[in-house]
């Protein structure tokens, strides 16, 4: 949260997927969970910058939490990434947003209290959901590829961009919280545009071009507080055909 390290999930010597923490230099990089054969993905800072959620998707299917020095880990919800996606938690670490998936497609956006399991539905099925730095906004992106912003306090949504075909596959405050950063696919597939747009609405600024991405459904990026842009730059190996000889 204060920009000064980087949380991401990748695989270790052993092949298993696992949560990692780095300084935002790139130095000091070491591994939070490290549970034999677990598969672990897709790490958010809780709001202190103690502890980490993620989602485990072996042995089992469930949203997690881990203080950041690691250790053991605690189950926050029965949450599957497949069903319950891209949940987020607020700042008091008492309430989580998801988008429920069915098919492939959201159906609605849920607010869960997580010490009684009680949930709520927003008034619009958003993706990409994101609390602001505050706790007073909730941003996410419509199917129809709109930036959408929510006033929690209100439970009244609006769009801060018109539709667009290629969508929206990440969105991330700014700073100081009057921006939203927002990634679009483009006709190259695995490059995305960078593009933000105020919280009061108006024109969209593009900046540029990033990537490449693995894939075209992996793009993904975060801001920190100084709008420093992060993703992960991949590239295409050699093209080689390799034999190995079976032990």
């Amino acid at each position: 949260p204060d920009g000064s390290r980087i949380a991401f999930f990748g695989k270790n010597a052993q092949g298993d997927t696992h949560v990692f923490v780095m300084d935002s230099d790139a130095t000091n990089m070491r591994a939070v969970t490290d549970g034999a054969r677990e598969l672990n993905i897709m790490p958010q800072w809780a709001h202190d910058g103690q502890a980490l959620y993620f989602y485990q998707i072996r042995p089992t299917r469930t949203f997690r939490r881990v203080p950041v020095s690691g250790g053991a880990t605690r189950e926050v919800a029965p949450w599957s990434w497949n069903r319950q996606r891209a949940a987020v938690v607020d700042l008091r670490g008492r309430e989580a947003l998801y988008s429920a998936v069915e098919r492939g497609r959201v159906q609605h956006s849920r607010v869960r209290d997580l010490q009684s399991g009680q949930e709520s539905t927003l008034p619009v099925a958003l993706y990409a959901l994101r609390f602001s730095r505050d706790g007073r906004w909730i941003a996410g992106a419509s199917s129809e590829g709109e930036v959408v912003v929510c006033e929690v306090s209100l439970s009244r949504c609006r769009p801060l961009t018109p539709k667009n075909d290629y969508g929206v596959t990440a969105l991330a405050w700014s700073g100081d919280g009057t921006r939203l950063f927002f990634l679009r696919h483009t006709g190259a597939r695995i490059f995305g545009e960078l593009m933000s747009v105020s919280v009061e609405g108006g024109e969209a600024q593009t900046h540029g071009p990033i990537g490449p991405f693995q894939q075209a459904f992996l793009l993904w990026m975060d801001a920190s507080p100084r709008d420093e842009i992060v993703f992960a730059l991949c590239r295409e190996s050699p093209y080689e055909l390799w034999m190995a000889k079976m032990r």
